[in-house]
């Protein structure tokens, strides 16, 4: 099997924001990516159909975000949720795709996309390195 989410969210065919896209496709590696709850509790409160608790964490790229509420409790966000203007910064900056503020999911394999591509060439490439990777192992066994 493969985990393959980040490269196919930066692929032409994706939803995903093309702004945000791009960030996948800089010099990133996976000490870039953190796992986290901070941005599943903020997209929550903005959500009509938020997640159920308790929730995993979600792999994203570090950013001004995650590294201010690094280490700090889910309480402690609440409040600040609750009694400043949090929610409406982080929706403003939706809004404007501001990468430095909100989520951008990616897994730990960021590090090795360098550029947006079509889905086919991605499957078509992973496929043909499978073959070489079956075919260089079977030099092994005979």
């Amino acid at each position: 099997g493969a985990s393959i989410g980040t490269r196919l969210w930066a692929s032409k065919e994706s939803l995903g924001n093309p702004k945000l896209q791009q960030e996948l496709i800089k010099d990133n590696s996976c000490d870039d990516v953190i796992r986290t709850t901070v941005f599943d509790q903020i997209q929550n409160e903005l959500s009509s159909i938020p997640w159920p608790h308790p929730y995993h964490s979600v792999g994203a790229l570090r950013n001004q975000t995650s590294l201010e509420w690094e280490g700090k409790t889910a309480k402690e966000l609440q409040t600040a949720i609750d009694k400043t203007e949090l929610l409406d910064e982080y929706k403003s900056a939706q809004e404007a795709s501001d990468p430095r503020v909100v989520c951008i999911l990616s897994g730990e394999g960021v590090g090795e996309i360098d550029h947006i591509e079509g889905a086919y060439d991605v499957t078509l490439r992973i496929e043909e390195e499978a073959i070489d990777c079956i075919n260089r192992l079977q030099s092994f066994c005979s």
